[in-house]
This record gives C-alpha cells, sequence and structure tokens, in this order.
C-alpha cells in the first residue's frame, strides 16, 4: 500500500493546530504549485542550477509546513543537485518531485481532506 501523501498531524503541529491557517496555506499552495512546476520544467531544460535550486528549496518548505514528506525529500533531492552544479539528468529528479507534486494536489484537491482535518486532535 502506498504510504499517505500528506500527515495532517504533521501539518497541523506546524501551525500550532490552527486549521483555518493551514486551510489557508493549502489553497496558496495549490494555487502556486503549477506554476511553481512550469517554472521548474524550464529551468531544469535551461540548465539553470540557481532557479532549479531556488524553486526545489521553495517547494522543500511548504511540503514540510503542510505534512508532505515524500515532497519534501525529493525536492530536497533536487535542490542538493542543483546546488552542486549537477545539471545533467535533472529531468529526471524533476520528474520525481512532479510525481509527488501531484499525489499532494490530487490529496488537497479531494474536498475530504478537510473532514479529515477535523478528525485530527489539536498537537
Amino acid at each position: 500500500m502506498e504510504p499517505a501523501s500528506v500527515d495532517l498531524a504533521r501539518a497541523l503541529h506546524w501551525v500550532g493546530g490552527d486549521r483555518r491557517l493551514l486551510r489557508e496555506l493549502v489553497g496558496v499552495f495549490v494555487e502556486e504549485a503549477p506554476g511553481r512546476l512550469a517554472e521548474l520544467r524550464r529551468a531544469a531544460a535551461a540548465r539553470d542550477a540557481a532557479t532549479v535550486e531556488r524553486v526545489a528549496h521553495s517547494l522543500k518548505g511548504s511540503s514540510g509546513l503542510l505534512g508532505a514528506a515524500s515532497l519534501g525529500a525529493a525536492s530536497a533531492e533536487l535542490e542538493e543537485r542543483a546546488l552542486a552544479k549537477r545539471v545533467d539528468g535533472l529531468a529526471d529528479f524533476v520528474a520525481r518531485v512532479e510525481g509527488e507534486l501531484e499525489r499532494v494536489l490530487a490529496f488537497f484537491r479531494d474536498p475530504a481532506w478537510q473532514g479529515r482535518l477535523d478528525l485530527e486532535a489539536t498537537p
């Protein structure tokens, strides 16, 4: 069985149990994610390590806050590769980030996530 793409208890922990704030952050993340992904693809195709690093770093931070550990790990790996200026094979790493990002977006686009949020205990 595939692990859950988002750990809501962890996300709630990071926002101090503020469900309203978490919902707002999720809304911003879902809205901005397609643009971030497009920017990441363009930068990887152009072998622009600095932009890949910046976008991957941003995704790593957002995913940590939202309890999306697999996306965070994929983003961290991409960030490290870009920091080391290892641009060969970036497309494979971007594809991994994209797959994880799609899983997270699917989770948050399903309205049922908010019902699960209400079941989580406040930290």
